[in-house]
């Protein structure tokens, strides 16, 4: 195998890494920030703070609710196409 060819796999393998391991960070930062949000204690917040926080969280249910039609319809169209290759 040429030196090239070499330094080129041993540099897909250090940027295969780093990208492990910035996944992995901020799969750590979304764990750490749902975790602060679950101690949070509804009833010691004023009502306009609570009524913020209940409207963030219906906000962040639509935009769930929209992702996963959207990714049903991408699912959708894939297997239509996987059919007509059959």
């Amino acid at each position: 195998m040429s030196r090239s060819q070499e330094k080129l796999e041993q540099a897909s393998k250090a940027v295969g890494a780093a990208c492990r391991a910035l996944v992995r960070q901020v799969q750590e930062m979304i764990k750490d920030r749902y975790a602060d949000e679950e101690q949070v204690d509804y009833s010691k917040l004023g009502a306009h703070e609570f009524k913020v926080r209940e409207m963030e969280q219906q906000v962040q249910i639509l935009q769930l609710e929209n992702a996963l039609t959207a990714a049903r319809h991408r699912l959708g169209e894939m297997r239509k196409i996987s059919y007509q290759e059959e």
